[in-house]
């Protein structure tokens, strides 16, 4: 669940939509670049509006391992193949058993839970051409054996900004 500058988001990426929103703070007096609009964005989100089209997930998919350095965005779809988000960073997880990506999806479908289906390359589709299945999950994709301050406060449903 590690960002990469450049290949998970960029400098038109808001931090709320790659998991990064426990860094805005909440009840910051002083003045800060961007703080009007992080705080515009942070109201819509309390308000129940996701003010973006795209979020970023993490994905739990198939197919065989994913040892090498992803060089393209792999493209995710439904169910029923509409092409619909991106993979950015896949790997294979050991300690999972299972591939593991960073991706970008609609709001709609970034849901924990979510059914999708990741479009992978040979020679990590075991059926060239054919999707895989692939799932939203958490992220990060573990609980941590040192949790951070921000898990901790997240499992106990706080919001780490306030």
């Amino acid at each position: 669940g590690i960002l990469s500058w450049g290949q998970d988001m960029d400098f038109e990426t808001s931090p709320f939509q790659v998991n990064l929103g426990y860094q805005v703070p909440r009840n910051k007096e002083a003045d800060y670049v961007g703080k009007a609009e992080l705080e515009r964005q942070r109201a819509e989100i309390d308000a129940g509006r996701f003010p973006f089209k795209m979020r970023m997930v993490g994905l739990r998919l198939g197919g065989n391992p994913i040892v090498d350095y992803a060089h393209d965005f792999w493209l995710v779809s439904t169910p029923d193949s509409e092409r619909v988000g991106y993979i950015t960073s896949p790997w294979w997880s050991p300690e999972l058993d299972t591939n593991i990506a960073l991706a970008w999806v609609p709001v709609g479908l970034s849901e924990t839970g979510t059914a999708l289906r990741a479009e992978l390359p040979e020679p990590y589709a075991p059926k060239s051409g054919e999707p895989v299945e692939a799932v939203v999950s958490e992220v990060p994709f573990r609980p941590s054996v040192n949790p951070s301050v921000r898990e901790v406060a997240t499992r106990k449903g706080l919001d780490y900004a306030e």
